[in-house]
């Protein structure tokens, strides 16, 4: 079903969610999550996304990234490919077609030797100012190519993975008191430092939006910051009262 959020941002904001279905999703081993909201935003207005391309592309599809990625790579041997061609007879390239001018592109671009009968490109001015800029281009996009892959690998969310949660919570009457309880623990050897932990409820009434709640834990007591040490299983503990969602 379609609800459509109320206020400032509720002519560009929409959230999806199937009816009875959990907010996030427990399809990982151990019934685990893999960190996906089951939630999807439209906006109508994209730049919202350009203007910060750099997350847009971390949070792309591996397949889209790798296909623009090759885009990329080949458009821009291709427009240099051309300018070379452009100026060959002017700096003595001796390109006869446009194939041998993508050969000198990609043989620049991927510097794996030169096939032009004179390096320095009969001292011709043009020439030097097309190769320097294709050669800061070609800098410039694999850097940005090792940078997204490489923060893509290292991205924290596939780091929580093996912190596996209790596939259920219980209610415990302790001392005249309702406790929310579930554990929480550290399935590699190698801990996390200064985990922390924090629980949020999801309200939703009829008529009205999604609303997420803070609950309040006692252990760990998250005024102290919610810490938890890991290498043992530990117990997360709500107290039910009147202030709880």
């Amino acid at each position: 079903y379609q609800r459509r959020v109320h206020g400032t941002l509720s002519e560009c904001l929409f959230f999806f969610a199937r009816p009875h279905g959990r907010l996030i999703d427990r399809d990982a081993p151990f019934q685990q999550s893999h960190g996906t909201l089951r939630v999807r935003r439209r906006h109508p207005n994209r730049m919202l996304w350009v203007n910060d391309w750099s997350h847009s592309l971390l949070d792309t599809s591996t397949s889209y990234l790798f296909a623009l990625f090759v885009i990329a790579y080949i458009l821009t041997m291709l427009i240099f490919a051309g300018l070379y061609y452009s100026v060959s007879t002017y700096c003595d390239l001796q390109l006869n077609n446009f194939v041998e001018a993508m050969f000198l592109s990609l043989e620049t671009q991927a510097t794996i030797g030169y096939g032009a009968p004179d390096p320095n490109f009969s001292s011709c001015l043009g020439g030097f100012v097309i190769l320097l800029v294709h050669c800061l281009i070609a800098v410039l996009i694999q850097a940005l190519i090792i940078g997204i892959v490489f923060t893509r690998l290292i991205r924290p969310q596939r780091r929580a993975c093996t912190v596996c949660f209790t596939d259920k919570a219980v209610l415990r009457v302790e001392g005249g008191r309702v406790l929310f309880m579930f554990q929480v623990c550290e399935m590699r050897k190698h801990q996390l430092v200064e985990a922390h932990v924090r629980c949020y409820a999801v309200r939703h009434h009829e008529g009205s939006a999604f609303q997420t709640h803070v609950m309040r834990l006692v252990h760990p007591d998250d005024s102290l910051g919610g810490m938890l040490l890991l290498a043992l299983p530990a117990v997360v503990v709500h107290h039910a009262d009147a202030w709880s969602p």
